[in-house]
């Protein structure tokens, strides 16, 4: 009886909400068409007009107008967003020169639930509505009558023209398109250079300023260099996504002191908990907290002035994918996985008995498990991400063994992301996962973390 009454709860429920989504739908997209008025200069005068309503991440909000400015250079492109207030960085379309990116608001009622966003009208009916309603008024605005695409139609012309096959073996269909698409926008950027991306120079000069002013000449060093730090965190329930998920901030600190010592200040940036104390750092290691900035503003700064990257595969990556900026990707899966002008420092695995998998077999056997379906894995201790810090360092400056490094390079399949992008195997990574150190690799993180700091 009472799973009874809860069903006919849930239809009624599904019922009133799908109601007061077709009643506000109409609202909705004549609010949405008032801001396209107010654009129609713009519109009017764009050789390609781009719409982004899906995929609804904050990703594609910078590599969606860097694939558009590359497929089409020289030409007059608008890169339109539908947002709304949560998960976008609204001081993005300031980065761009040479393309014009334009967000516009959903007019539409969202809350937060859940570490997801629940909306109404329904964002589905909204943004397939507003997706045929813009089309339409491009076509009459435009003097070109240029049309207009959606984001997932500019990757069908990129796939058109710059093709990448999908990964071998990878059963599992959303990395496989993921990784396609990324491989196609790597073979665009290396048929198309285009700028770097970079925050406005006052905007720049101003921030410098400040960090510096809270480095305090540490080692003698009166302007350090930027290192930008991004930890991922999804909190939402999507199984593949928090695969990617990195440790926590605390299993940073050795690594950070080994960067400040090396002359780099560390500005975090992404998933984490803000009232962690940094106070410890004397400056070397700041948030937008800790220097009274905007959260928007210090994020693109960190990330698009950064002298080398330190991070996880997920959104905060985006701005290296398109700067190539130097790079360490930390706590990296899947293990196919890479970024171009960066060195990859892997999760560990263990099979389903609880004993390690060594890096050769990680290779050779596991390499295109995207859903763990053989084992557990884990994230980076301490220890291993201050190893991965220093061997990152050394390859910086060349002091690296390349004769191991390739030897475990070439067990790569070769249409991979990994060799797509040209990215390379952490020496640290290799042997931190050799049989020698199994037992360490099996310990659990917090004892790895433990033996570590003894």
């Amino acid at each position: 009886m009472k799973e009874t009454l809860q069903n006919i709860f849930v239809i009624i429920r599904k019922a009133a909400v799908r109601s007061v989504s077709v009643v506000l739908l109409p609202v909705s997209i004549i609010a949405w068409l008032i801001r396209l008025c107010l654009l129609a200069s713009r519109i009017r005068h764009a050789d390609r007009i781009v719409l982004m309503t899906a995929p609804n991440s904050f990703a594609y909000t910078v590599l969606g107008p860097d694939v558009l400015r590359r497929m089409y250079p020289g030409e007059k492109c608008l890169f339109l967003v539908a947002v709304w207030r949560h998960e976008f960085n609204f001081d993005v379309p300031k980065l761009w020169t040479d393309i014009d990116v334009v967000f516009v608001r959903r007019f539409m009622l969202s809350v937060p639930f859940r570490h997801r966003v629940i909306s109404l009208p329904l964002l589905r009916q909204h943004d397939y509505c507003v997706h045929a309603a813009s089309k339409f008024f491009c076509r009459i605005v435009s003097h070109r009558h240029c049309g207009m695409l959606s984001l997932p139609e500019l990757h069908a012309e990129m796939h058109s023209r710059y093709k990448s096959e999908h990964m071998e073996g990878c059963g599992d269909w959303e990395w496989s398109y993921s990784a396609t698409i990324v491989g196609e926008m790597i073979n665009l950027q290396n048929a198309s250079p285009a700028p770097a991306i970079h925050i406005p120079r006052e905007d720049a000069g101003i921030l410098d300023a400040v960090r510096n002013e809270r480095w305090g000449n540490q080692n003698g060093i009166a302007c350090p260099k930027l290192c930008c730090l991004y930890i991922r965190e999804e909190r939402r329930d999507a199984y593949s996504a928090r695969l990617r998920n990195g440790s926590p901030l605390e299993s940073h600190f050795g690594a950070v002191r080994l960067l400040n010592d090396a002359g780099y200040q560390v500005c975090l940036v992404g998933d984490y908990d803000p009232d962690q104390s940094m106070e410890g750092f004397h400056g070397g290691l700041i948030d937008h907290n800790t220097i009274n900035v905007r959260k928007d503003a210090f994020q693109i700064y960190s990330a698009t002035e950064a002298d080398i990257f330190i991070g996880q595969n997920g959104g905060g990556a985006s701005y290296q994918h398109v700067n190539g900026t130097l790079s360490l990707s930390i706590n990296l899966y899947p293990f196919h996985f890479g970024l171009r002008n960066s060195w990859g420092y892997y999760k560990s695995l263990l099979d389903d008995n609880g004993d390690a998998v060594s890096a050769r077999d990680i290779l050779e056997k596991y390499i295109f498990d995207d859903q763990v379906e053989y084992g557990t894995l884990l994230i980076n201790s301490e220890r291993e991400i201050a190893d991965a810090v220093s061997c990152f360092l050394k390859n910086i400056s060349g002091d690296v063994n390349e004769d191991l490094v390739r030897e475990y390079e070439r067990l790569v399949p070769e249409n991979t992301m990994f060799n797509l992008s040209g990215a390379r195997i952490s020496e640290a990574w290799i042997k931190n996962n050799s049989p020698a150190m199994a037992s360490e690799i099996t310990r659990p993180p917090q004892e790895r973390e433990k033996r570590a700091r003894s």
